[in-house]
Order: structure tokens, then sequence, then C-alpha cells
């Protein structure tokens, strides 16, 4: 898609429908780039439980990270690669209380 140039928006015969039109075309163009860059990159997404993710994962990208936060025993992250949800091994509450849990209790 060609974006448009400088002239068709304050060119000095630009009309208004013009304007509109090359304005359409810019927008389009920026709407596209980032809906590659989010599908390139992924993202970060939280859902308070597993079945809203899943009503949902037609709108999450790819190589995204997945957080639910209110879902019992499926609380973690998570990643999505488009097709499968994988748990991640890493628990933040694990890594606390590995490594600071003793210290905490004398808080």
């Amino acid at each position: 898609m060609t974006v448009p140039n400088n002239n068709d928006f304050i060119g000095y015969k630009i009309t208004e429908s013009q304007f509109k039109n090359a304005l359409i075309i810019l927008l389009s163009h920026i709407r596209q780039m980032s809906i590659d860059l989010i599908g390139a990159q992924g993202g970060n997404y939280s859902y308070a439980t597993i079945f809203l993710f899943e009503s949902d994962k037609a709108n999450v990208p790819a190589n995204s990270s997945v957080q639910i936060t209110n879902d019992a025993e499926n609380n973690g992250i998570y990643t999505w690669d488009g097709e499968i949800l994988t748990k991640s091994d890493f628990s933040l509450l694990d890594d606390f209380l590995i490594n600071e849990g003793d210290n905490w209790s004398t808080l």
C-alpha cells in the first residue's frame, strides 16, 4: 500500500474529498502496521480465568504471554503459540518462597 505524500494533504488544489481519501489511506496503512507489529512481537495479556482466555483467544497473537490471575490452580504465566496455551514452570510465589521465605518470617 502506498502512503499518501504531503501534497495529498496540503496541496494547493486538494479538495476536502481528496484530503479525506488520503487520510483514510494513511490511517489504514498505520492500522495494518500496528497489526503486523503486534503479530510479530506477541504481547502480554491478562485474564481472570482460563475460560475468559478461551473465549478471547482468537484475538491473542501467537508468541504472547498470558497471565491467569483468579482461577485457583490455573493461576500463573502461560505462553500462547497460536494453538496451545502452555503453563510456564516459573512462579513468582515459588521464587519468593525459595529466595525470601526464611527472611519473611523474621519481619
